[in-house]
């Protein structure tokens, strides 16, 4: 009689195990990288290599508060005219909707200079292309 218990505790402990583990690993929620492409290119189309690129939010309050740019990242452009920003360790899981940025590329031989602004989307790649035309650079040199 003992072992009969013993028994169907037993199996009813690996049945309970086996249903909980089946639950918790259908029920994981895997984070994706929130990362966005800015794209340099010139009024032909072709794109440019080693396009310094700032992407950074402007605050709309006046006067701006004292943590004023919470996003504000530089990067050159690599032989395909492209640089990627890693904006995953600032995603916080539940958060609706994630940024959107200003961003200014420019290129010093010639001097030629672009603006655009890209929709930053949670757990996704999102894509920007900018066009640099003549003009001075607009950012600031400690930006690299």
């Amino acid at each position: 009689m003992k072992n009969k218990n013993f028994q169907l505790t037993l199996i009813f402990l690996i049945v309970v195990g086996g249903v909980l583990s089946v639950l918790t690993s259908c029920n994981r929620y895997k984070v994706e990288k929130t990362r966005a492409v800015i794209r340099v290119i010139d009024n032909t189309g072709a794109p440019i290599k080693f396009a310094k690129v700032r992407v950074f939010a402007e605050p709309s309050e006046f006067p701006p508060p004292s943590n004023a740019l919470r996003f504000d990242t530089c990067g050159i452009t690599g032989s395909d005219g492209a640089v990627e920003f890693d904006f995953s360790s600032y995603y916080q899981s539940g958060q609706a909707g994630f940024a959107v940025l200003d961003v200014a590329a420019c290129v010093s031989s010639p001097n030629r200079y672009g603006e655009g602004i890209i929709k930053i989307k949670e757990q996704e790649v999102s894509e920007e292309t900018v066009t640099v035309l003549s003009g001075s650079c607009l950012i600031p040199s400690d930006c690299e």
